[in-house]
């Protein structure tokens, strides 16, 4: 794969040639990533559960036998709803099968709320939903959104940035610590002149900060100035 290529790409490409190897952290912060795109649409309580516990077990927060324990002590309401069905096993994807933090099992999680995203743009009395139209510009709409996602967490592996300590002043960890527990990223371009105060003279990195493109946990920056992998 070239830069071109990593720039334009579908998410499936990128994680197959570029991100094995990858931290597992990150694999699995992308995937919740991909699933909070939908937590409108996640109207159950318990999914909704299961993706904050897998980011707790991504941090560490949790112990494998925790998080285990914890998954199986939620309780399912059951449901025939197609779009409820489809995002259940997106979620229980990611919450078993990433065990490995491979990039198949990660792409399997994309692509599983890829298409709960294009049953709900569908909508539930279509016959045959998965052959509309309507399905097939939802999905591909989602999987668009989970390439941008893949480049805010990996950022650009053919330009690696050297990040210099002396970037890592109190307000920009600050910074970069609130967004990261509140998942709030508007504070971003405010990091961006925290680091260049800091002697920041990252063009990637400094851009990146100011860009438009929505941030999630794992982004590189972010992960950067907080020092995580």
């Amino acid at each position: 794969m070239t830069e071109a290529e990593w720039l334009t790409s579908d998410a499936e490409t990128m994680i197959r040639h570029c991100v094995p190897g990858a931290s597992y952290r990150k694999l699995l912060l992308l995937t919740c990533g991909c699933c909070r795109r939908e937590w409108f649409e996640i109207g159950d309580t318990a999914l909704r559960q299961k993706v904050a516990l897998t980011e707790r077990y991504a941090d560490k927060a949790l112990t494998g036998v925790e998080y285990g324990q914890a998954l199986q002590n939620i309780r399912m309401t059951p449901s025939n709803h197609p779009v409820t069905t489809a995002f259940r096993h997106a979620i229980d994807l990611l919450a078993q099968g990433l065990s490995h933090g491979s990039a198949g099992s990660t792409v399997a999680v994309l692509r599983a709320v890829a298409d709960a995203a294009g049953l709900y743009d569908t909508g539930p009395t279509v016959r045959a939903p998965r052959r509309s139209a309507h399905f097939r510009r939802g999905r591909d709409r989602e999987l668009a959104a989970h390439a941008v996602l893949v480049r805010d967490i990996f950022g650009n592996p053919f330009r690696p940035v050297t990040f210099s300590a002396a970037w890592r002043t109190d307000t920009a960890v600050s910074l970069a610590r609130q967004m990261y527990d509140t998942r709030e990223f508007s504070a971003m371009p405010i990091l961006a002149d925290a680091l260049q105060d800091a002697g920041c003279d990252s063009d990637d990195v400094l851009s990146h900060c100011r860009s438009d493109s929505p941030h999630v946990r794992g982004c590189w920056v972010v992960d950067l100035v907080l020092g995580m992998e």
